[in-house]
């Protein structure tokens, strides 16, 4: 019963740390997580859809959520 926030997470994985035992949301289900919300972000940027297992090893968006694109830092402000 706690409401879902980054605290509760990390408590989890903490509380599986003390106990010797693989934390929850490990491994494959942490890739999928990471998966999505990297096609989030290539979707946002290039304005089109991302389909599942898209982003695989020497798309930019595989090695960094913002890809290199152009418009992931704002510019100087006016």
């Amino acid at each position: 019963d706690v409401p879902s926030s980054h605290t509760a997470q990390l408590g989890a994985v903490l509380d599986a740390w003390d106990a010797g035992a693989r934390p929850p949301g490990s491994g494959q289900e942490a890739r999928a997580t990471l998966e999505f919300a990297a096609a989030l972000y290539k979707a946002a940027f290039t304005g089109r859809p991302v389909r599942a297992g898209e982003i695989a090893a020497g798309d930019p968006f595989y090695s960094a959520m913002h890809g290199d694109h152009p418009d992931w830092a704002p510019g100087e402000p006016a």
